[in-house]
């Protein structure tokens, strides 16, 4: 997961404009949320005989073409109702948030592992007040308090973190073999871990293999190092040259980005701690020292 701000340089899709007045209609009690339409909030849309499915490619594209939580590749992800929509798995007394069913910012791509098979599903908890009611005002909703960003819904202190809102990247950490581990205090980061089962086999495999990938880099250049009489400096240069691939894979648009930013940020124990000798540490760690020393850092 990692933290994104791009939502506001993109409309807010059609499909969505187009359904206001039934979006309304259910948000006041007037339509059953039975009658929330899945064509609605993936935008599905015919053209020339072709189903285009207009917000879930937009979502794609706002988020790089990656699953919001876990980062994996998804290029056709499910849209994730970030506050669910019809019912919330741990609080047998709410209606779901159907009010919310249609609301742009509500509305975030993701993988089925993530959502639906043996992901989140519709569990939303909360360490706030839970809102139960839809924005009704004088018999007009409320559009505005809608948006991810409204007092209210902020209020409830989701601890499902959200990478529009967040700054997501403040509440994991991780081990050697891939594994992503929550590091806040409110324990925000381990509950998000737990609802979209972010450690599970696949996911772990490939992160440990982000890790893995750049520890045998830094051992394949120290490996007969003495034998081919390469200088400090030349070493250096070699390790700092891994750091660098290690610094542009933690681009927002990478797959597993957040993996390589903690690579840079604990380096101490993701890496070094796993080369063989005392020697090969003390060296590497001084060559990741100029290089974060370089960067500014």
């Amino acid at each position: 997961m990692r933290k994104n701000n791009r939502r506001n340089q993109f409309d807010v899709p059609q499909k969505l404009k187009d359904n206001e007045d039934k979006w309304e209609q259910i948000a006041k009690g007037e339509l059953s949320k039975s009658e929330i339409s899945d064509s609605v909030y993936k935008g599905i849309r015919q053209e020339n005989g072709v189903k285009i499915y207009e917000v879930r490619d937009q979502l794609k594209e706002i988020f790089y073409k990656k699953c919001a939580y876990c980062e994996s590749r998804s290029n056709k992800p499910e849209v994730e109702h970030y506050r669910p929509k019809k019912e919330v798995s741990e609080d047998s007394l709410h209606p779901g948030y159907y009010w919310l069913c249609y609301e742009w910012t509500n509305l975030l791509p993701s993988c089925r592992y993530c959502n639906t098979e043996g992901g989140k599903g519709n569990y939303f908890p909360v360490a706030g007040q839970r809102v139960f009611e839809s924005p009704i005002e004088n018999d007009k909703f409320i559009k505005d308090r809608c948006k991810i960003s409204a007092t209210e819904l902020l209020a409830e202190k989701p601890l499902l973190l959200n990478p529009e809102v967040d700054e997501v990247e403040d509440y994991f950490t991780f081990n050697v073999n891939g594994a992503i581990v929550g590091a806040d205090a409110e324990n925000r980061g381990k509950e998000t871990i737990k609802i979209c089962n972010l450690n599970r086999d696949d996911l772990l495999q490939n992160r440990q293999g982000v890790i893995d990938a750049h520890l045998n880099d830094i051992e394949d250049i120290l490996k007969g190092a003495d034998e081919r009489g390469d200088s400090v400096e030349s070493l250096y240069k070699q390790i700092k040259r891994k750091l660098e691939r290690v610094k542009d894979g933690c681009a927002e648009d990478q797959v597993y980005s957040l993996v390589r930013v903690n690579i840079l940020s604990d380096y101490e124990n993701l890496i070094i701690s796993q080369l063989q000798t005392d020697n090969q540490k003390d060296f590497v760690r001084e060559a990741y020292r100029e290089f974060i020393s370089e960067l500014g850092i």
